[in-house]
C-alpha cells in the first residue's frame, strides 16, 4: 500500500486522497487530476495486489500511512466505488482528520446487487485467457463506452487486468462484507456530495444515493443522468466543476481552477 503524487505540492493548499475503485491502482483519477490540483494537493491511494484485510483494519492502515506521510493532516476523501466504501469507514474511524466526502458511485450498495455475489466463488476458477477476454466483455457494464475515449477504455480495461481472477474474488468478497448502520452513519457529519450515475449497470447507485443521504447528516446528491459507472473518466465529466457548484472548493481559492 502506498500514496500516490501525481503534482508537486503547493504550501497551505488543503489534501485530497482518491480512493479508487475495485483495480486499487489510483491510476484512473488522470482526468479530474489537472483542475483539481489548482485547488488541492492530490494524492492517490494505491493498493497491494494481494488479499486485503477486513475493512477496519485496511482503513487504520491508510490512516497510519497517512500519518507518517503528513502527520494526519485534514483531507478531503474522494472514494469511488470500492473506495467509496473505504472512504465511509475512513470517515467513522477518523472524524477528526476528515473534513468532507465525495462518494462516486460507492460500491456500498453491493448488498443490492446479489448478481456480483456469484464471482466470488466463480472467478479464482477462470482461466487467464478467458479471464483477459472477459475485461473487455465486462466493460460495457462499468462504462457508458460512447463517452470515454478510445484511450480511456484502454485504460479502464488495463486497469482491470491488473487483478488475478483470486483478488478480484478476494474483493467482492470484502464488499459483500461492508456495512455501516444507519446510526454510524448519523455520526459521519462532514459534507458529503454523492455522484450518482443514472446509467450505472453495474450498481443501483441512484437508489444507494438516496439511502446514503437519508442516514448522513449532511449530504447532497449530484445525479448524473447520462452517466455510467466509471463516470470520472468521461469527457465531459469535470468534478472540479461539480465541487464548485456545491461550494465545496477550498474556500480562498473557490474561484480558481
Amino acid at each position: 500500500m502506498k500514496l500516490l503524487q501525481p503534482f508537486p505540492d503547493r504550501p497551505h493548499f488543503p489534501f485530497l486522497l482518491y480512493l479508487p475503485g475495485l483495480d486499487g491502482t489510483g491510476q484512473l483519477f488522470y482526468r479530474q487530476a489537472a483542475s483539481l490540483s489548482t485547488c488541492f494537493n492530490l494524492r492517490y491511494l494505491s493498493l497491494p495486489p494481494h488479499p486485503l484485510t477486513d475493512w477496519p483494519l485496511l482503513s487504520q492502515q491508510v490512516l497510519d500511512l497517512w500519518y507518517e506521510e503528513q502527520s494526519g493532516a485534514p483531507l478531503v476523501l474522494c472514494g469511488e466505488s470500492f473506495g467509496g466504501c473505504l472512504a465511509l469507514s475512513l470517515a467513522s474511524q477518523a472524524v477528526s482528520q476528515v473534513e468532507q466526502l465525495i462518494l462516486v458511485n460507492p460500491a456500498s450498495s453491493f448488498r443490492l446487487a446479489p448478481w456480483l455475489s456469484w464471482g466470488i466463488p466463480l472467478a479464482p476458477w477462470l482461466p487467464d485467457l478467458l479471464y483477459s477476454l472477459g475485461t473487455w466483455a465486462f466493460l460495457p457494464w462499468l462504462a457508458q463506452l460512447e463517452r470515454l475515449t478510445a484511450y480511456d477504455q484502454q485504460r479502464l480495461r488495463q486497469a482491470m487486468a491488473t487483478l488475478s481472477p483470486a483478488m478480484v474474488s478476494q474483493r467482492l468478497a470484502l464488499l459483500q462484507t461492508f456495512a455501516l448502520s444507519a446510526f454510524q452513519l448519523s455520526q459521519i457529519t462532514q459534507p458529503t456530495l454523492i455522484l450518482a450515475s443514472e446509467g450505472d449497470r453495474l450498481l443501483p447507485s441512484v437508489q444507494e444515493a438516496a439511502f446514503l443521504q437519508k442516514h448522513l447528516p449532511q449530504a447532497v446528491i449530484h445525479p448524473l443522468p447520462d452517466s455510467g459507472h466509471a463516470c470520472l473518466l468521461e469527457t465531459s465529466l469535470d468534478l472540479g466543476a461539480i465541487l464548485r457548484r456545491y461550494d465545496l472548493l477550498p474556500k480562498v481559492l473557490s474561484g480558481v481552477g
